[in-house]
């Protein structure tokens, strides 16, 4: 089945879900032009984050200058981590038709820095269309002391219908 990774209405990333498979590793021709104006700005800051992460760390010479753009990269690329994070949840799977394909989670990620354009799409298909998961209601209470009037019995007339209902214990 032939889908879209959208985000708010913005086409993403193609993907094949053949055979319901779930973990696809798209080659950059799946990578629509929304992937390069909303996520790839975002992989690039964590990406640079991470190298002058590994800069500071090792403790290379640096100047006072060079230090703290490094120390602002690394603080940008968090921030841009989180930017990813938050924009995950707002990600959805859309049929050819246009039609939301139920998901529980759908991430899009980079894994090679070597090769940047390569994205794996992990897609959480959702079993059951519902929202939320149905709940297994509990039988009636056993012998609590208090019982159903019949309808039509006696007593179950306007007096009985005026009295207050109370909670039974």
């Amino acid at each position: 089945m032939r889908c879209t990774v959208m985000h708010r209405g913005v086409p993403l990333v193609a993907v094949d879900l053949a055979g319901g498979e779930t973990t696809l590793d798209l080659a950059p021709a799946a990578l629509l032009p929304g992937y390069h104006r909303v996520l790839a700005p975002l992989f690039r800051r964590v990406e640079a984050a991470e190298q002058n992460t590994e800069n500071l760390a090792r403790g290379w010479c640096m100047t006072d200058e060079a230090r703290l753009a490094a120390e602002d990269r690394v603080a940008d690329g968090q921030r841009a981590a989180e930017e990813l994070a938050a924009l995950e949840g707002e990600l959805e799977l859309r049929d050819l038709a246009g039609a939301l394909v139920p998901t529980d989670r759908v991430h899009v990620t980079e894994l090679s820095l070597a090769h940047p354009d390569v994205v794996t799409v992990f897609i959480d298909l959702r079993v059951s269309h519902a929202p939320l998961a149905a709940v297994e209601r509990p039988g009636p209470r056993a012998d609590r002391g208090a019982t159903m009037p019949e309808r039509g019995a006696a007593g179950a007339g306007k007096d009985a219908a005026a009295q207050p209902s109370r909670p039974a214990v």
